[in-house]
């Protein structure tokens, strides 16, 4: 899921606030690319021989995970919203990859600038997708990161634009007014995260290059983000889960 960055910098409004009449509190819209309730109650009053209508409140129930296969670039405030809940460290279900796009804040391992990746299970889907009697689903949803919450969905902001990449969705979208200003929160939480992720990442890739490994990046990122975040982050260490998980039930 790759995006333009923005070319220019307006500061947002404080967290908390709610979107109303489709704009969030710091000015995001949602441009074209869905269905409003309105627009597709008028198009299934016309005859089916005139109109295909292929569209849906929710398009992922139909779905069989293509999203789920894009190469997803998240932040350290969605590696803490993961990990914390599920007491795993991030480099069970993360890796830092190699840069390919400008999405995203890169990270300076040594000089090599990398980003966060959601790690992709044997059959190139993401990790957490689950298999349930033939119906793929998220298993982690409520904890999904920032940029799956907003997608298929661009926005804008004045003269700049913000693409997600690809539209995978088998069906196109329609949103109720609520569901629309539901999106638009996720996009405001969105854009606060990023200015978050940038201010741990560029601490972090301000130290000499020697310095810069990918301990460190954990070791820095972790309790800088949980901190920013208000979430304990103690259950990390350097051991992963599964390491520890034998003496704990001794």
């Amino acid at each position: 899921m790759n995006r333009k960055r923005p070319t220019t910098r307006t500061a947002l409004a404080p967290r908390g606030g709610r979107s109303r009449h489709g704009a969030s509190p710091s000015g995001f819209t949602l441009a074209q690319g869905y269905l409003t309730s309105a627009e597709h109650a008028e198009l299934s009053r016309r005859p089916r021989f005139l109109t295909v209508i292929q569209a849906s409140p929710d398009p992922c129930l139909s779905c069989t995970g293509y999203c789920c296969r894009a190469r997803v670039v998240i932040n350290t405030c969605d590696l803490v919203r993961i990990a914390a809940p599920l007491g795993m460290h991030p480099s069970s279900f993360c890796d830092l990859a190699e840069a390919e796009s400008r999405n995203g804040e890169p990270v300076l391992i040594g000089d090599t600038p990398k980003h966060l990746l959601l790690r992709k299970a044997e059959d190139d889907h993401c990790v957490f997708l689950m298999n349930v009697d033939g119906h793929r689903r998220c298993g982690v949803h409520p904890l999904r990161p920032g940029i799956c919450r907003i997608y298929p969905f661009s926005y804008e902001r004045g003269q700049t634009r913000y693409e997600l990449g690809w539209i995978m969705c088998p069906e196109k979208w329609v949103l109720s007014d609520d569901r629309r200003d539901g999106v638009l929160d996720d996009v405001e939480s969105y854009e606060h995260d990023r200015v978050l992720d940038r201010r741990v990442v560029r601490a972090f890739n301000a130290r000499p290059a020697e310095e810069r490994t990918a301990q460190a990046f954990w070791e820095h990122a972790l309790p800088a983000a949980g901190k920013a975040l208000g979430m304990d982050v103690s259950v990390f260490t350097r051991q992963r889960p599964r390491a520890r998980l034998k003496p704990a039930l001794w």
